[in-house]
């Protein structure tokens, strides 16, 4: 019976056609819509905002903030930017005061009986800004001789483009060779380019 009832108001209720459409220019929709002038900040700083957490996790989460620079040189075209340690993908990148890609050393020994060694090489030997400084051969190198040797040992990373030109053509446009002082010279690569 209540059903019934229920059916009965349902019958009541006015058809579709006698119901007025709504404009949408009505005055309920104008407080919702911004005006342009309210909408361009809003964009503006939607984008600004945008803008500032890409650098943001481009720098930090990513490690893309601080890559290797390189110098003009008349002598050799370009060397890495001396005395420089960097941060690139999260791994450490040093630069000696030489542009060499090693920790910095005195240009006198600092000890008479420690070891020099200067490796010139290939890009394998460079190890490129994905490897971190102390995972490079040049650093495991200095590691396993210190240890066998049991004295001080440096090892210079002359395997930048520049460098390598500069040790086999003989120019005398990079100071750093001299400060080897009678170690050990070491090619590493597929031959003398």
């Amino acid at each position: 019976m209540r059903l019934i009832e229920e059916v009965e108001e349902v019958d009541n209720v006015e058809s579709i056609e006698n119901i007025a459409p709504v404009s949408p220019d009505s005055s309920k929709w104008q407080r919702f819509r911004p005006s342009p002038r309210k909408l361009l900040p809003r964009i503006l700083i939607v984008i600004f905002l945008a803008l500032i957490s890409t650098e943001l996790v481009c720098r930090y989460a990513i490690g893309l903030g601080d890559p290797p620079l390189y110098v003009a040189d008349s002598k050799m075209e370009y060397l890495l930017q001396p005395s420089k340690t960097y941060y690139r993908f999260h791994k450490r990148f040093a630069v000696n005061r030489y542009s060499m890609r090693a920790d910095d050393f005195p240009s006198t020994k600092s000890d008479p009986s420690e070891f020099r060694v200067l490796v010139i090489g290939d890009s394998v030997i460079y190890g490129g800004v994905l490897i971190d400084q102390a995972d490079i051969d040049t650093e495991i190198l200095k590691r396993e001789l210190q240890q066998e040797l049991k004295r001080p040992v440096v090892v210079g990373n002359a395997s930048d483009q520049a460098l390598k030109r500069a040790a086999t053509t003989g120019s005398r446009g990079c100071s750093g060779f001299a400060a080897i002082d009678g170690g050990l010279l070491l090619w590493v690569g597929q031959g003398v380019q």
